[in-house]
């Protein structure tokens, strides 16, 4: 894992995610570029580098002053960092930012702090960190709180079809872990075995090259509650969850438990895809 994308908006949560991903980009010798968005409203005219374009009919000095406030605060972020780093600033939304530059450039993750998403506003739009999780194709690390340790980590799944995991997911789980456990949630009236699935979970531990974890089966009405029941009763820091990507009218129809999870679940979670 080489390169480490961070968004970050200067709050509190931002200050703990450059904290995480300099721990890890420090335990395995990656480099991080950060990146701002100076968010702009519809009016506003931008040319095909992403600069403002001058209008009469909308003032765009305070814009600019932001960008400028900001690339000061991220220099200042960069100049700190021990290994070689760097720092963006540009206009734009969060999320068409961050999913632009993960199409041009390299990244092997993405960590990024939500302040997440609910009710109706959760269901229309969602929040930036749920929209580039589920499009992204690389793993997405979504921190939600300052206070808890991440080394509790905990990776839910049916384990029905064992595959290794992303080489991105097995360096955070080593990286970070100090507990590993798998987690397969039981649904009443399920018909799957606790043989068939424990045999799953070793032979993903044994793929992705994990030799110490433990293993749960959780008893609960349905996957995102039951996930949601042991991870709290069990003070889990990190929660690792396979994403299926599913946005817009397919979210709404058929569900997706990840995206639900980036928005509503208290604590860390690390999305992936499937290569």
């Amino acid at each position: 894992m080489k390169h480490i994308l961070v968004p970050i908006d200067f709050s509190d949560l931002s200050q703990f995610t450059v904290s995480v991903a300099r721990q890890i980009a420090e335990a395995i010798g990656s480099k991080i570029t950060y990146i701002h968005a100076v968010q702009v409203s519809g009016e506003v005219l931008l040319d095909d580098s992403g600069n403002l374009i001058d209008s009469e009919e909308f003032d765009v000095t305070i814009l600019r002053n932001e960008m400028s406030a900001s690339e000061i605060k991220i220099r200042a972020i960069v100049a700190d960092e021990p290994q070689n780093s760097d720092g963006i600033c540009t206009y734009g939304s969060p999320e068409h930012v961050v999913l632009n530059e993960l199409e041009n450039r390299h990244y092997d993750l993405v960590i990024m702090g939500t302040h997440g998403a609910f009710g109706l506003k959760g269901l229309i739009l969602g929040s930036h960190t749920e929209h580039i999780a589920m499009k992204s194709a690389v793993p997405v690390l979504s921190l939600k709180s300052v206070e808890k340790d991440l080394g509790n980590i905990v990776y839910a799944s049916s384990f029905s079809k064992p595959n290794k995991l992303p080489d991105a997911v097995v360096y955070l789980i080593k990286t970070l872990g100090k507990k590993i456990t798998f987690l397969n949630i039981v649904a009443k009236d399920s018909e799957i075995r606790e043989k068939e699935v424990i045999e799953g979970m070793n032979k993903l531990a044994e793929l992705s090259g994990i030799k110490d974890f433990e293993t749960a089966l959780y008893a609960s009405t349905d996957l995102e509650s039951g996930i949601e029941e042991y991870c709290h009763a069990h003070a889990t820091g990190l929660l690792v969850f396979e994403s299926k990507g599913r946005t817009g009218i397919s979210r709404w129809i058929s569900g997706c438990v990840s995206a639900e999870l980036v928005n509503h679940y208290d604590h860390a979670l690390l999305t992936f895809k499937r290569d």
